[in-house]
């Protein structure tokens, strides 16, 4: 057949040395030579400032409380749309190889690899793809999730619900869907649950709710895990299915677009909120809230200084923003 048992141990043993060989490489990168931000070096050097404040968040147990606190729905939309996602994703892509034999009728292993590798490739140009276009006003962070997620969810409703009568029938076009529903997980919440926590918290604990974020995550592909082991494929499908409308809901209603803010108005809110002062600026700008915080927590009435008219605000910052991405 062209393969063997020895032959596949070498082949996966290798490809993660490589892998491994490619992150340390980052990493001395990362270590040795990328600068710290600009926001966090500031606040490394506001001893006499942080006197001032209220709480004081270098002490771990009040930076968790200041977060769950004033930050909680948005921790709810990251870490729980990336929890609801990684079950659906690692409950495909570590039962990809079952999925795939199942899927395909003689079940060889080179043609279950081909068409696994056919479906990795596709998820790569979904990726890119996605790169491409988050930054431009009229697609953004939320809106791409929520089309991904929902473009997901209704390949994988249609699979289970008609999966029998796909199988026996039409399996390359059951294969067809699958593979297009990789795309889509790419080029939609697979980038976006990575994305949003780095832009929705101040910098002083970003690192803090992101870890948060992707500890939920991996719980969510540890449940997969455990769980999908004792289901069929129609089954895998239509829990996937329920798992991604459940993504587009969470979005929804409390992930905010901040596609066009500056995320240094995190660390403005934030600094208000040590000092117990009251905050009026961008944050509360409606563009930038969830409907959550809109409309339950009443944030986004306070107007702030010098701002015009909604409407003209963001179309001045499309104009703005679509002329920087053309320029590059």
């Amino acid at each position: 057949m062209g393969y063997n048992e020895t032959s596949l141990e070498i082949i996966w043993r290798l490809i993660y040395a490589i892998g491994f060989g490619i992150l340390f490489a980052l990493s001395v990168y990362r270590i040795f030579f990328v600068k710290e931000s600009e926001s966090w070096m500031k606040h490394q050097g506001e001893g006499e400032q942080k006197k001032l404040e209220v709480y004081n968040i270098d002490n771990w147990w009040m930076k968790y409380y200041v977060a769950i606190k004033y930050f909680w729905p948005r921790l709810l939309a990251t870490g729980g749309c990336w929890f609801l996602w990684d079950v659906a994703f690692y409950g495909n892509k570590l039962f990809s190889g079952p999925i795939f034999q199942s899927l395909i009728p003689d079940q060889n292993l080179l043609t279950v690899n081909e068409y696994i590798l056919l479906n990795n490739a596709v998820a790569l140009f979904g990726y890119y793809v996605a790169a491409c276009i988050v930054d431009y006003p009229w697609c953004g962070r939320r809106n791409l999730q929520m089309v991904g997620s929902f473009i997901v969810a209704l390949c994988f409703l249609f699979s289970g619900v008609f999966f029998d009568t796909l199988y026996e029938s039409y399996p390359k076009v059951l294969l067809f869907i699958y593979i297009f529903s990789s795309f889509w997980g790419q080029c939609g919440p697979n980038v976006i649950t990575f994305i949003t926590p780095t832009e929705l918290f101040p910098t002083r604990f970003r690192a803090t709710c992101h870890g948060l974020s992707a500890f939920l995550g991996k719980t969510g592909a540890l449940v997969a895990t455990i769980a999908f082991e004792h289901l069929t494929v129609k089954t895998i499908f239509i829990v996937c299915a329920a798992v991604c409308f459940s993504v587009v809901v969470v979005t929804f209603f409390f992930l905010p677009d901040v596609t066009d803010m500056d995320v240094c108005e995190n660390d403005r809110f934030l600094e208000a909120i040590l000092r117990g002062e009251a905050y009026s600026g961008e944050l509360n700008n409606p563009l930038f809230l969830s409907p959550y915080e809109k409309y339950v927590q009443k944030r986004g009435n306070t107007q702030v200084e010098g701002e015009v008219d909604g409407e003209q605000e963001l179309a001045d910052m499309t104009t703005k923003k679509e002329e920087i991405i053309d320029s590059q």
